[in-house]
Formats: C-alpha cells, sequence, structure tokens
C-alpha cells in the first residue's frame, strides 16, 4: 500500500517547450528536378593531402617559440630605452630631509640619480 496521495504519486509534467521547431512545408508533387553529377577529372582518384611530418611541426614550433621570445625581448628592450632616455621620465627635482651630515648633492651622488 501506498501512503502517498494519488496526485502525488506520479512526478509533475514538465512544462510546455517554448521553442518548438516548425516543420518544413512540403511541396507538392509533380514535375521533379532531375541534376546530374558529372565527375569532375574523369574518375582520376585524388590523393588525400599529406600531413605534415613531426620534423615540420617540431621546426614550427621553435620557430614560434624563438619569433615570440624575440618580438618579447625587443619590446621590452624598447620600452626600457624610452623609459630611459625619455624627458618625460626625468628627475626634475631632488628633495632630502634630514640631511644632517652629508648635504643633497652627497646623497644624489652616492644613490646614482642626477637631475635631467
Amino acid at each position: 500500500m501506498s501512503t502517498r496521495p494519488p496526485d502525488l504519486a506520479r512526478p509533475p509534467e514538465p512544462p510546455p517547450r517554448r521553442n518548438i521547431r516548425k516543420s518544413i512545408p512540403v511541396k507538392p508533387a509533380g514535375k521533379a528536378r532531375q541534376t546530374s553529377i558529372t565527375p569532375v577529372l574523369d574518375s582520376k582518384v585524388i590523393p588525400a593531402p599529406r600531413s605534415e611530418s613531426a620534423a615540420v611541426r617540431i621546426a614550427r614550433g621553435v620557430i614560434g617559440f624563438a619569433m615570440v621570445i624575440g618580438i618579447g625581448g625587443t619590446v621590452a628592450w624598447g620600452a626600457r630605452r624610452y623609459v630611459k632616455t625619455s624627458q618625460r621620465f626625468a628627475v626634475s627635482e631632488i628633495i632630502t630631509t634630514g640631511a644632517k651630515r652629508r648635504n643633497p648633492d652627497e646623497l644624489a651622488s652616492i644613490a646614482g640619480i642626477a637631475k635631467g
């Protein structure tokens, strides 16, 4: 004997689907168009394209890796050079505080920086 009420005995039905594919209308039977397929190469068998050998794939990977490293290194070198030589990033002022034993010029020379 089941202790469940009759309305809970069956699982609930899912909601109706909203995206129902519409059927394609059937064309009336009549004069059918016949198409013929003619062979392009007089029944010659075209071989499948050859895949790359392992050596070619390895060479392509090594060359690609070298290009990425080379281009990345060149961009990093150019950015470093721009930052070091551009007037935009030049030191315009050196401020020191608490200089009791050394003057600001000595501290700048010890730190290795200069104005400009």
